[in-house]
Formats: C-alpha cells, sequence, structure tokens
C-alpha cells in the first residue's frame, strides 16, 4: 500500500508542472480564422495577392464600413484576387462564411467566389451574372456548407472575381469590399483552449452592468451593435463572469466608425484572491479601434497572470463625437487558469512520500 502511495506522489511531482489541456465543448461553433497569439500577432499564416491592409477587420467582425477595400481592375477587365489561411495542421472544415460589403446598393460587391482547399478544389462557391443596371453583384453574409460534405485540408482559400464597377447603374467606381472570413470544423474534432481563440466562444453570461448588449459579443458579422448613450455622470460599463479562473491575454473592441469612441475606457479583470478589481488596461481618453493597426490590445503581464474569474469593460460619460457608443463586437482571449504548484510543495510531497515508506 505504502508503494502504491509513494508511486502517486511521485507522479503527482513529476506531472503536475504539466496541465492537462483543456477543449472547447462546441469546437464545431468556432470560427477558426478568428485567433490571435498572446504578442498580438494574427495566429494563423497567410498570403494573399493583394494589399490586404488592415487584415484584422477580416476576423474582428466590423461594420460594413470598416471592409478590407480593394481597387477595382481596370476598365473592360476582370481578375480574380484571392487570401490563404494557412492551419496548424489538417482538421476537417464543414462550413465557411463571408460577408461582402453592402455598402452602395452592391456597388463593392463580387462577381464570383470560390472557396477552395489546400489542392486547388472547390469546396463551396457562388456566381452572379450582372444585368443591365449592373446592380447585380454578391455582398452581405453568405453561409455555404462544403460541398460533398467535410473535406480534410490544412488551408482554406477565398478566392472572387472583381470587374472594373463600371457597370450601368453604378455611380462610381468603388472598391471591392471584404467584411469578414469564417471557417468551422467539422463535429466530432477537438480544438485545445491554448488562448489564442476569443473565450467568449466557450462562456459568454453577462452580469449587472451599467449596459449590456449581447450582440456586443454573438460573433454575428455585419453588425453594428448597441449604442447607449450618456445618460448619466457615473462611469457606464458591461461585465461578465466565468464558471471558472481563465488566464487572459489580450482583447479586441471593433466601432462602427471614428465617430464612436470610448471616452476614458478601462478593462479590468475580477481578482479572486485579492477580492478587488484589477486594470489592465487603460483608462484611454479616446480610444477609438480604427487608431489601433491590428486591433489587437496585448494586456501587459510584467507583473504576473492576468487571472480572474469577471470582466468589466468601461466608459466615461463624455460624450463621443456622435454622442454614443457603438461597439460591433467585443473579443476577449486567454485560457483557463490552474496555478502550478510552487517547487518547494513538491518536493516536500515527494519527501513525505518517501519518509512513509521508511517508516514501514
Amino acid at each position: 500500500m505504502c508503494r502504491v502511495l509513494l508511486a502517486a506522489c511521485l507522479a503527482v511531482t513529476l506531472t503536475c508542472g504539466a496541465l492537462a489541456d483543456v477543449y472547447f465543448s462546441d469546437p464545431s461553433s468556432i470560427n477558426l480564422l478568428e485567433r490571435w497569439n498572446k504578442d498580438g500577432g494574427y495566429g494563423l499564416g497567410f498570403t494573399a495577392n493583394f494589399d490586404t491592409g488592415n487584415l484584422a477587420r477580416l476576423v474582428n467582425y466590423t461594420p460594413s464600413d470598416y471592409a478590407v477595400r480593394i481597387g477595382r481592375p481596370s476598365e473592360g477587365q476582370t481578375v480574380w484576387y484571392e487570401i490563404t489561411y494557412t492551419f496548424d495542421e489538417a482538421v476537417y472544415i464543414d462550413r465557411l462564411a463571408c460577408a461582402l460589403c453592402t455598402n452602395g446598393g452592391g456597388q463593392f460587391g463580387v462577381l464570383n467566389y470560390q472557396w477552395v482547399d489546400e489542392f486547388g478544389e472547390v469546396m463551396a462557391s457562388k456566381s452572379v451574372d450582372v444585368d443591365a443596371s449592373g446592380a447585380a453583384r454578391i455582398t452581405g453574409i453568405q453561409k455555404d456548407p462544403v460541398l460533398g460534405g467535410p473535406r480534410l485540408t490544412q488551408s482554406v482559400t477565398f478566392r472572387f472575381e472583381a470587374d472594373d464597377g463600371k457597370a450601368p447603374g453604378f455611380i462610381s467606381n468603388e472598391p471591392v469590399g471584404l467584411v469578414a472570413m469564417g471557417a468551422y470544423l467539422a463535429a466530432g474534432q477537438q480544438l485545445k483552449m491554448d488562448g489564442t481563440y476569443n473565450v467568449f466562444w466557450e462562456e459568454n453570461k453577462s452580469i449587472q452592468g451599467s449596459y449590456n448588449d449581447p450582440r456586443w459579443t454573438d460573433h454575428e458579422m455585419l453588425q453594428n451593435g448597441g449604442k447607449p448613450t450618456w445618460s448619466t455622470n457615473d462611469p457606464l460599463y458591461s461585465a461578465w463572469e466565468f464558471s471558472k479562473p481563465y488566464e487572459f491575454y489580450g482583447m479586441t473592441i471593433s466601432h462602427y466608425d471614428t465617430g464612436r469612441f470610448l471616452a476614458d475606457a478601462m478593462l479590468e479583470v475580477w481578482d479572486d484572491d485579492l477580492k478587488d478589481w484589477r486594470r489592465v488596461w487603460g483608462p484611454v481618453a479616446e480610444y477609438r479601434w480604427v487608431d489601433n493597426a491590428l486591433g489587437y490590445i496585448a494586456f501587459d503581464d510584467t507583473d504576473g497572470p492576468i487571472v480572474g474569474t469577471k470582466v468589466r469593460l468601461s466608459w466615461g460619460s463624455r460624450s463621443s463625437d456622435a454622442g454614443l457608443v457603438e461597439i460591433s463586437e467585443f473579443q476577449l482571449f486567454g485560457k483557463p487558469y490552474e496555478p502550478i504548484p510552487e517547487p518547494s510543495t513538491m518536493t516536500l510531497l515527494a519527501a513525505g512520500g518517501v519518509a512513509l515508506l521508511r517508516r514501514r
């Protein structure tokens, strides 16, 4: 019996520094393209045959006004553009999605698009014929099941055809507008919560606040979000509570346009040990998402891991240019947290097991 106890003690000593992996409960619901590294770099490899500009906008669920815009080809020409996302390993994909700019009555749309796998085989596609009015372009949210069922691939490529935009009925040569991209796992696979994905995919429980809008964390494309007005001189805030401690790495807050900024903005995390809020970002006098090059805000963990069971996003009552805030999406990145026992604790545990064996 004692030998069994000793073996258990030694096993704990050797393994407690390596925490067990935690996986999303519903990985098939998660947009695999919405991924950020801890340092704020985009979490997937990607290439494109056009200037992507602010690529972050394609995974931050911004409204149509802040699409990635691509200049159209010369008059009388059509061109195929493409952007490729590469995963860490091959996975089965069964759904794809894109959101194309809806502004201008279709002037920002595309003629055709295709999703293709790593071998160049078409996974999904859509096309239109431009009529005499020139108004028939593909715009809005497009959700496509993969042709023939789940497809094993290590990359997905979005290809789209654009014309010169000068068809009758168009008032100007507007660029093509890409707003959001999405790729989703087929059922039966696992996805590890490694800190590079939005934790609101797993938990999304709002708690009492001055203003709570479920649209801010609903992962919906082409949505402007709520518009709380300044009705008080007290700080305004939204808050969320989680079922277990998380270590948080960063966030994104996307806005409708430059006029909708967060005045005196802060993010705080509830520290269960200190029983108090810990400020991890801000205050920022006027936070405009478009002023942040990537959109991702990496938290400073110089003083130790940022761990908690609640988060609170707050802002002041000073009016923005438009007199309101209009957040399209709030994304929070991190993973479940378990403290690693101190080395002295592990040593004492092993020593206790040895002493017990000697007494026997």
